[in-house]
């Protein structure tokens, strides 16, 4: 099994608290403004509610499906 090497993470303020802790370990934090947006995360993100909500339809268990779908979006 394979690892990854973190050399960049995007993120939002969210993260600036340990930015300087993920600085120390040679990682760089580009931290966005309020108002600034990533379009690749969020174009992510759309891809994965879409894929789960056609999963989810295709469950034949009715009343799964309906909590499921609250709390998965």
């Amino acid at each position: 099994m394979g690892c990854f090497l973190m050399q960049k993470i995007h993120a939002n303020g969210q993260l600036e608290g340990i930015s300087e802790k993920l600085h120390d370990l040679n990682i760089f934090v580009n931290v966005t403004s309020s108002n600034e947006h990533m379009p690749e995360a969020e174009r992510l993100i759309r891809t994965i509610k879409e894929r789960l909500r056609s999963t989810i339809n295709t469950l034949s268990f009715k009343k799964i499906q309906d909590c499921s779908y609250r709390t998965a979006t």
